[in-house]
């Protein structure tokens, strides 16, 4: 693989079929759940190009049911490219983007990507804070009743 300059950006429209061909290549290994809303929510993800090419993504979920988290979510980078700090470089421009917010005052995530967020400011915390997240979205998942995937908590 040569690397070019790796671009980042908030997804737009164009975007779309690469970005959705990205997440169900990861769904369908079983790394993250399926997201069938990438059409309607495309504004919420960030993107890494590499030319034309996207390389890798990460997005979010605001809560709003008065709880002010929100949740960095789908993040994803091709397996070429990964060990070059896209993902890192993603998440920081999500959390910029979410620090704006003054809805949002707890950044979370559910990852096997910890030790990236601990350098990121995220603390390690327990799944059980955020039900929110699992009535949406984990009673879904295949590997619910066995999940390997860790709770991390950022405080603004």
């Amino acid at each position: 693989m040569l690397m070019t300059s790796i671009d980042y950006r908030q997804a737009v429209k164009e975007d779309v079929s690469q970005l959705q061909e990205l997440l169900d290549y990861f769904a369908e290994n079983g790394l993250i759940l399926q997201r069938k809303d990438v059409e309607q929510n495309y504004e919420s993800f960030w993107v890494a190009h590499d030319g034309e090419q996207v390389v890798g993504c990460c997005g979010q979920r605001i809560y709003e049911n008065g709880s002010q988290k929100a949740e960095i979510c789908s993040l994803c980078v091709r397996e070429e490219y990964q060990g070059h700090g896209i993902g890192s470089a993603l998440v920081g421009n999500v959390l910029a983007d979410l620090e704006t917010n003054p809805d949002v005052e707890l950044i979370f995530a559910f990852t096997r990507a910890g030790p990236m967020l601990e350098k990121l400011g995220f603390e390690m915390t327990k799944r059980e804070r955020f039900p929110e997240k699992i009535m949406a979205f984990c009673n879904e998942c295949p590997h619910y009743s066995n999940c390997d995937e860790q709770a991390w908590e950022y405080v603004l």
